[in-house]
């Protein structure tokens, strides 16, 4: 394994708080983040708890980090303007709240300790838990890669463990330190989700408000709650195709994700099923006609659909151990003076608080499905006040869950489904000094849910109806009020980032499980939940992650060749993995597939496939790519992927990017511009390449000059590069977008040759 510590410092944080904190008592460090981007799930996770970013729906800016991006490498360019690409969260984390032993405080001004690790801001303001309720301590890197970057085998492979891990560890104002360890995979089945396992130490390190410092006080913590929260809303890509200003706010706006409840996966997921209501509109169709046949039929862009995802969380484990006594006669043996205090023990409804035998009320205790308002206030009312426990998965008219659910809360807001916050809470927890409790979630995204599979939510729910159907894209679809087709999936397909057979969300759970305990489990019955095929609670507390490994993929490079050609290289290495490992892989080695793309994200092409065994005279393999629609000049991406007897593939983890070219001109002659006139779209293909222009004939080393008609210098290149082109996307020295007209360029060599010439560019 490789093992990296990061110092990704936010300068524009409030560090200026630290210089009261007890650096020589408590570890602090800075704000840091780390990226997930081992699989087609990419994601940002803080050192202070956050994940994807602080919660800020509503700002207009741009996106810089991935935030639950699925797939990967989405950001594009379409008719000149560049979007942020497929990002399906605005904000999560974990939150939580606790009391002193002896009190029994509801809220932050009457004394209940509060430490909101994410998901806390509001629609016009950026709250970072930074040196408020989260104190950083750690962030750590392990890349557990099964190939090295020279392309030989990792001999430090762990294959009982993920291929990317992140350990990230902060102190809390609520006395608890966390350590999250979360775990990503690049296997085509495993590729979808990001698993997060979480331990909440009882570590008595506060943060004093009145000293404003950090303390570390040995107390005993009751009426402990963990609630996990996620802001989403998929996919950013769709809703920003109709908003020029690109904010998040007219995002989930515009989308009303619907919410809905897996209970076999004990999963939570938001859909876009409908726009205003109108279910042609679900997932988000490219809204012009001409293009939205260009995506859908090519496969750029992801296809016709924009937001196409159906994005969620899934709990893998929780805590029972630790969960408070209830005992509302005996208060020796009550744990809990919050519900006893304030009569928690009835809910609203009236019905009898919902404890087990061991007086231990039963999880989860809270789920909420909101809007993005959830501003400091807010989350103290709506997410963490006890109070608003009035519900339950069974609520004695309607006998529609099996018996094993009575007395839990239902993880769906019943009376509205169409918010992007979706918020899980457990407890109330009794920790003493040093005492842990750990959970395990997973996020993930899927095309679509599984049609044939019963869940509980979206717009059923209007009506009265909890079950319903998983909504797939296999159905009519409409743009410019058109139906354009009336099967979406038949008549288009699955996009190719589907690179398995795992597609719905429902399957990416269903997986992620299987990672998480490290064995196969029985597909559920579609039409029956008792029991599901796992319950958290009686799951391990500590991951296995066993599971099936492709034979990975090689380390690849290109190489120009004077006839115009492209030949990709790679090495023998990956032939022996299945002879160090042959209890983990997936089948024998058979071939290589090579794919090219004019895109990182895709659709991929498949150029054609090389044999096991099937090298050249230095003992390599190597494919030529003597395709002539690959213009010199462009750049474009290859990866190559192992493929095994079964045709069980290795994911995309070596892609690398191309610029076509042909070797130097001997000397300086003729110099030209290509295309010339430029015009919309004339240009080469592949992102922020539709606005390129080649400059082609150059030597070795030479300067170009670029002017505009009236003689004004606007751009100069220099030139060194063992090729004969170069590029100019037309940009002006200040940053600016050149207008159409009359060119000209000027190009000199060290020796004192010198030509011209000029080009013609049409907007």
């Amino acid at each position: 394994m490789k093992v990296k510590n990061f110092k990704l410092i936010y300068l524009n944080t409030c560090l200026y708080l630290f210089s009261n904190l007890l650096f020589a008592q408590i570890n602090v460090t800075q704000r840091e983040f780390l990226i997930h981007n081992r699989g087609m799930l990419h994601e940002t996770v803080y050192n202070t708890g956050e994940i994807a970013q602080s919660w800020t729906p509503s700002i207009n800016y741009k996106v810089t980090v991935p935030m639950m991006e699925w797939p990967s490498n989405s950001r594009t360019v379409i008719d000149a303007i560049e979007y942020d690409g497929q990002m399906n969260c605005f904000g999560g984390g974990i939150q939580i709240t606790a009391n002193f032993k002896g009190t029994s405080g509801t809220t932050e001004d009457k004394g209940r300790l509060g430490a909101f690790c994410g998901g806390v801001g509001s629609g016009t303001k950026t709250e970072p838990p930074f040196g408020i309720w989260s104190f950083p301590v750690s962030s750590q890197l392990i890349e557990n890669y099964p190939i090295l970057p020279d392309g030989s085998l990792n001999p430090n492979f762990n294959p009982n463990e993920a291929e990317q891990i992140i350990i990230q560890k902060w102190n809390t104002s609520a006395g608890i330190g966390v350590t999250r360890v979360s775990r990503a995979y690049s296997y085509p089945d495993y590729d979808d989700f990001i698993i997060y396992e979480y331990t909440l130490e009882n570590n008595g390190i506060f943060y004093d408000n009145v000293e404003n410092k950090l303390k570390q006080i040995d107390t005993t913590l009751v009426d402990v709650m963990v609630t996990f929260i996620y802001g989403i809303s998929p996919s950013m890509l769709g809703s920003s195709r109709l908003n020029p200003e690109h904010t998040w706010d007219v995002h989930y706006k515009m989308n009303y994700p619907a919410s809905y409840w897996d209970p076999d996966y004990w999963l939570l997921y938001n859909q876009i099923t409908a726009v205003g209501g109108d279910t042609l509109l679900g997932g988000r169709p490219e809204p012009f006609l001409n293009t939205f046949k260009e995506f859908a039929t090519t496969g750029k862009n992801g296809g016709g659909l924009l937001s196409p995802q159906a994005a969620g969380f899934s709990i893998l484990y929780y805590d029972t151990e630790h969960l408070s006594i209830i005992d509302t006669t005996n208060s020796a043996r009550n744990q809990s003076p919050q519900f006893v205090t304030l009569n928690l023990f009835k809910r609203k409804s009236g019905m009898p608080l919902d404890l087990g035998p061991d007086g231990k009320i039963k999880q989860p205790y809270k789920s909420f499905v909101g809007n993005d308002a959830n501003a400091r206030n807010k989350t103290w009312e709506t997410i963490n006040n006890f109070a608003l426990r009035n519900g339950s998965f069974y609520d004695g008219t309607d006998n529609w869950l099996p018996s094993i659910y009575i007395g839990r809360f239902i993880p769906l807001d019943l009376g509205n489904y169409v918010w992007s916050t979706r918020t899980l809470s457990f407890g109330p927890y009794y920790l003493k000094p040093k005492d842990k409790i750990k959970f395990a979630i997973a996020e993930m995204v899927g095309y679509g849910a599984d049609p044939n599979k019963l869940v509980v939510g979206g717009p059923k729910l209007l009506e009265g109806k909890h079950w319903t159907k998983g909504v797939f894209w296999n159905r009519p679809v409409k743009v410019e009020n058109q139906i354009v087709s009336q099967n979406y999936v038949q008549d288009y397909g699955i996009p190719d980032y589907v690179n398995s057979k795992v597609v719905y969300i429902n399957d990416v759970a269903h997986k992620a499980a299987e990672a998480y305990l490290g064995k196969n489990l029985p597909k559920p019955d579609k039409w029956s939940y008792d029991p599901p095929p796992f319950w958290p609670e009686n799951n391990p507390k500590d991951g296995s992650y066993r599971v099936p490994i492709p034979i990975p993929a090689p380390v690849i490079e290109a190489v120009n060749t004077d006839t115009g050609t492209v030949v990709i290289k790679w090495k023998r290495f990956v032939e022996d993995f299945e002879k160090k490992y042959p209890e983990f892989v997936t089948g024998h080695l058979r071939k290589f597939n090579v794919y090219r793309a004019d895109y990182k994200m895709g659709p991929w092409k498949l150029l054609g496939s090389v044999n096991i065994g099937q090298v050249n005279e230095d003992d390599e393999y190597e494919f030529i790519d003597s395709d002539r629609s690959f213009k010199v000049g462009e750049t474009k991406y290859y990866s190559v992927v192992s493929v095994d007897e079964f045709e069980n593939m290795s994911g995309k983890t070596n892609i690398i990017s191309h610029k076509k070219n042909i070797g130097p001109a001997s000397e300086l002659k003729n110099v030209y511009v290509v295309p010339n006139p430029f015009v919309i779209k004339s240009g080469f293909q592949g992102l922020g390449a539709e606005r390129m222009l080649g400059i082609y004939g150059l030597p070795a080393e030479c300067t170009i000059h670029i002017y505009s008609f009236s003689g004004q210098r606007l751009w100069t290149i220099e030139h060194h590069a063992q090729s004969y082109s170069d590029n100019w996307e037309q940009i002006t020295r200040n940053d600016q977008d050149i207008a159409s007209g009359v060119y000209f360029f000027v190009v000199t060599t060290p020796s004192g040759e010198k030509t011209m010439g000029k080009f013609l560019v049409i907007k």
